[in-house]
């Protein structure tokens, strides 16, 4: 592809800061006000005694208490506009192995999970939902979750005392299985954890400082949580959706992708009809061989498409026709620290990596000048981590990535990236003196969360390829000066 120069045009518009904690650079729309995409099956089970009883009391033993924790979970979720719900697919009672009725220590979880895992048909072990084990008691624990990394899956919840945060540590523990960690976890092992004392522990691949102050977050030790308060941090949220993610996400089995409109499968469609409302059956939990009716679905419009992180459309074709778009781009952190190294951008859907070329297709620019860094992929090729060679001073920077034709991003179809500006999609951050996000006083290029205000006009293609000479979030003023090199494509 010949070289560009860009000569852009800024319009600043008025508007609200978003909070420091936030700690995004770039957020889409549709992750800001996202549409219910995805609901995540979960099967519980209560162990019964050897008379094939359920506990005689405690907060976990019937139908409506766990009903209630499940309404109560998706209440939350709805509160902090999440784009996934929990769906109770079952509530079954084992019978025939009393020896994990209860009491017993929260260490021998791993113990229980291979017995389970064994004798799946017994233990009604599903490989297509979270399995969740109500234990009359537990000592040492109101309900435990490992993190994906140690091979386990199973939840044990305390029926005797409960839970901490009641129906809300059942979101804790949920969390845990998509990889979430404490807010108060070590950074440094071996180490002490302090419940008090928040880390911006995030899960085992990416710290979150954005948890902190955790007082509100799911995830952190606090006894005072509330039904449609308590939250996931927007980085938190990046995290549990990169586990979903359809077909290479770690927990993506247990995920179910809901169809949601979209105008790209229209064509699919004969030209004479439209959009037609359908509503989908009644939905009902399976409990112990009978059922409970559920709420009907709400109505999903005909002739659909995947809302979830893939762009497929749903024609019998399956021809992929719809660009990759950028869902966010995030901080890169130094280790204990929130010293900005680089940038996470994260994708709608796996890149071509052949057709990137670091410092061509991608460009940090500090105010004038490109910056040297590596790059490195991950998540499948769905995410790209651009790390700078040198510490990042402070200043304004800009992220460009170019998205012109085949010779720039693209996804394994060929489709190229959706721009927010003509030829590129750009955004802007500035790091304060001690290497830290600072989020503007003026609007960036992009159309994000954080940079909703400053919207690019108009652009001029001809000569050399250039980037913006500012960083996104200042005025523009003039072309840009800088340069960088010529691939010779």
């Amino acid at each position: 592809m010949g070289s560009l120069r860009i000569l852009a045009v800024a319009l600043i518009i008025p508007f609200l800061l978003a909070s420091q904690a936030d700690a995004q650079i770039y957020v889409a729309d549709t992750l800001v006000s996202p549409t219910v995409t995805k609901t995540v099956r979960v099967s519980v089970k209560i162990m019964n005694d050897a008379a094939g009883q359920r506990p005689f009391d405690g907060y976990y033993r019937s139908e409506e208490q766990i009903l209630t924790v499940f309404d109560e979970c998706n209440a939350t979720l709805a509160a902090m506009n999440a784009d996934w719900r929990v769906e109770l697919v079952e509530i079954l009672d084992v019978r025939g192995k009393s020896q994990w009725f209860g009491p017993f220590d929260c260490d021998l979880k791993r113990e229980f999970e291979a017995h389970a895992r064994a004798d799946a048909a017994n233990y009604f072990y599903r490989f297509d939902a979270i399995n969740i084990y109500v234990i009359s008691e537990l000592t040492g624990c109101g309900g435990y979750c490992s993190i994906p990394s140690s091979g386990d899956e199973i939840i044990i919840i305390n029926n005797r005392v409960g839970i901490l945060n009641w129906s809300l540590g059942w979101l804790h523990e949920i969390g845990h299985y998509f990889g979430l960690q404490h807010t108060y976890q070590c950074l440094n092992r071996p180490c002490e954890s302090d419940h008090n004392r928040c880390t911006g522990a995030g899960s085992e691949s990416r710290n979150c400082p954005d948890v902190c102050p955790d007082t509100g977050n799911i995830m952190g030790g606090r006894e005072d949580l509330a039904v449609g308060q308590a939250i996931f941090s927007p980085c938190q949220m990046s995290e549990l959706a990169r586990a979903m993610q359809s077909g290479n996400g770690i927990r993506s089995k247990v995920v179910e992708h809901v169809e949601t409109a979209d105008h790209a499968t229209d064509q699919c469609a004969p030209a004479s009809s439209s959009l037609t409302t359908e509503t989908s059956p009644a939905s009902a939990t399976v409990i112990s061989g009978g059922f409970i009716p559920r709420a009907p679905a709400e109505p999903i419009p005909s002739g659909t498409s995947n809302g979830g992180s893939s762009n497929t459309t749903t024609c019998d074709t399956g021809v992929d026709d719809l660009p990759p778009k950028v869902l966010r781009i995030d901080p890169q952190f130094m280790l204990n620290s929130q010293r900005v190294t680089g940038v996470v951008i994260e994708f709608s859907e796996a890149i071509d990596v052949s057709e990137v070329q670091n410092g061509v297709d991608i460009a940090v620019t500090y105010e004038t000048t490109p910056m040297d860094g590596t790059i490195s992929w991950r998540d499948e090729n769905a995410t790209l981590v651009w790390t700078s060679a040198k510490a990042l001073p402070a200043g304004q920077y800009g992220i460009f990535l170019t998205s012109e034709d085949k010779t720039d991003f693209q996804d394994r179809s060929g489709n190229v990236l959706q721009a927010n500006t003509e030829g590129f999609f750009a955004v802007g951050f500035s790091l304060d003196s001690q290497g830290q996000l600072l989020l503007p006083s003026a609007a960036a290029c992009g159309t994000g969360m954080l940079f909703p205000g400053l919207m690019m006009l108009s652009m001029v293609i001809a000569g050399r390829r250039r980037f913006l000479r500012r960083g996104c979030d200042r005025l523009p003023t003039q072309a840009s000066d800088f340069r960088v090199p010529s691939t010779g494509r």
